[in-house]
Parts: C-alpha cells; structure tokens; sequence
C-alpha cells in the first residue's frame, strides 16, 4: 500500500504510518513457493503519483539478518524475515517516520494463502516519542482475476487490514482493501489511500523478476466451465480438466471440498474418474500448475443423479379367459 501525504504529528498520521508500513510488504507465507520473496527480486509498480520501484537485499535491523525492501518513490525500508511458514514484520522507515516494534509482528500464518481466513496480531511502535498499542487483523479472501499492466493473473488473494491505534487515552481504527496477491508473483495491485484511510487509486504492477525469472511470464489458465458434465450413480464416469499457458507439463490438485464417492482425480492428465456412489451435488475446488511453479485454481461443481429404475411390466391372466 503506497502512503499519500497526510497531516503530521495526530494520532491519525501515526495510524496512517503504520498501516502504510505494514501494508507496504510483499506479503508471503503458507505457500512459499507459490507467493515469493526472495534476495534480489524487484518489482515496478505505476499509478497517477509516479513510478515505484522495489528491490530486496540483505540487510540487519534490530540485530537481525533480514531482507531489506527499500522504495524508490517513497525511500521507505521495511525489514522482513520468512520464519517457517510465517512472514514477520520487524519494522522499517517510512519517510522520516522510524517505526520500530518492540516485538515482532507476524503478518500471515499457515493456512490463510491457500484457503483464506482471518489473523489478528498486536504489539507496540514508538512514534513521535509516543507509544502506541497496536492490534492487526488479516483477512485473507480466495480467489479473483486482476489485470495489471504486468499481465492478467487469476486465484488471487485479496487482503484486507483493520488496524487500531491507541494511544494517551485516543483510540482510531482503519479497516483497508490494501493489496492482490497473485501466484508465483506476490503482490501485483496495491491501494493508495489519504488521511482519512480512503483509497484515491491503485498502483499496478508494470515489470519486475522474481527468484530470477520475469514477472510478465505467462501462468496457467483453467479453460474448463464449471458445472462439470453430470453423473448418475453406478455408471463409469469421466472429465478432464483442460488449461493453456504457463509451461506444461501440468499437475492437476484437490484443494478444498469433496469428489463425490467413487471418484478421483488424476493429477497427470487432470481426469475425474470413477464409478460414482452417491447421489447430489458436489461442489471442489481444484489447482493447475505448471512446470514453473505458477498455479491457476478454480471452482467446481459436480452433480450425480440417482440411478435409473428398471421397468417392469406385469402380465394379469384370468382363468377361462
């Protein structure tokens, strides 16, 4: 999230500076591999205010070894560190606003990238001389198509801060739509908001590399409508899943929900098959990725209807007839 200028020296500005610095990481954690950050990647990013560019180096902060994202338009640095499955924020500059937590804060935890959900941190920042209490929930949502100049980039993560602040007896919170995260990439849009926590526009991802390969790479595209062709229990069933783009081979995944009983998918050729067991509606999200890495999900639904009845005809003889 890219900070507009904003009032100084208010326990909003301060709010606005956290919020901002906070914002301002690539987010990662849960899929690694899937949502990078990695020593010498860099990203551009355009909007109405100007062109930012961001790189990542090691650095120490704190007595740390961390990764340093420093931002050409803004020359803000943030300090953060992978810890398993976590990303955690240490603190950082932000303009002329040093903003240092006491302990660390952790943005993401396991299963918020893959499968959405909701986190909350708190901890403490000195600003001004003042020290605020601050409390962070995460809210991560699934799924989502965003266009950037970068290219078009589908199952992105939309993620939502609610930040309080609170301070000498005041109180304020901020609740923004700050950033889309995008497979394979990390964050591809970001939001610009004023002093009043509202966003005035959105800087988009323009060029870049990371883990040493071009951000304007092609990813995996599921072409498959859903619902899926119908099924009737106990009749041999099958559908392939079909993608383009990204660089095949692909292997196809189960990521949420449930075949229906009797089925399965074949990660290879992306095949449902089986005979089916139970009746209903079945609903299943599923995952295409390629040899790169990048991924591509979508969702599904599945009916199987009952099996058909046999007919049966009944022949009524009457005696002396």
């Amino acid at each position: 999230m890219t900070l507009h200028p904003s009032k100084p020296g208010t326990l909003t500005s301060a709010l606005l500076l956290c919020l901002a610095a906070v914002g301002a990481s690539p987010v990662a954690g849960g899929v690694r591999d899937s949502y990078p950050l990695n020593q010498g990647d860099w990203k551009e990013y355009r909007s109405a205010y100007g062109t930012d560019r961001h790189s990542f180096a090691q650095a120490s902060f704190a007595g740390r070894k961390l990764l340093e994202e420093s931002h050409s338009l803004t020359g803000s640095r943030m300090y953060l560190q992978h810890s398993g499955a976590q990303l955690v924020w240490y603190g950082g500059r932000v303009g002329e606003a040093t903003l240092t937590f006491d302990r660390s804060l952790v943005l993401l935890e396991d299963q918020m990238l893959p499968t959405g959900g909701s986190r909350t941190s708190a901890t403490t920042v000195k600003f001004e001389g003042v020290t605020f209490t601050l409390n962070l929930t995460v809210t991560v949502t699934v799924g989502g198509t965003v266009t950037v100049p970068a290219g078009t980039y589908q199952d992105c993560r939309l993620m939502r801060f609610e930040l309080t602040a609170s301070a000498m007896g005041e109180e304020e919170t901020a609740a923004v739509d700050v950033m889309y995260l995008a497979p394979g990439i990390g964050r591809v849009k970001s939001a610009i908001v004023d002093e009043d926590f509202e966003v005035i526009g959105w800087e988009e991802l323009v060029a870049g590399s990371v883990a040493g390969k071009p951000v304007q790479r092609k990813v995996p595209t599921i072409t498959t409508n859903s619902p899926l062709p119908g099924g009737t229990v106990g009749a041999t069933y099958s559908a392939t899943f079909e993608a383009t783009g990204g660089t095949p081979p692909y292997t196809w995944t189960k990521v949420t929900g449930d075949l229906p009983p009797g089925l399965s998918l074949d990660s290879g050729p992306g095949t449902i098959r089986g005979t089916p067991r139970v009746a209903g509606t079945f609903t299943v999200r599923v995952r295409v990725t390629d040899a790169d890495a990048p991924f591509a999900g979508k969702e599904f639904a599945l009916t199987i209807n009952p099996a058909d009845r046999p007919k049966t005809s009944m022949k009524v003889t009457t005696s002396g007839q």
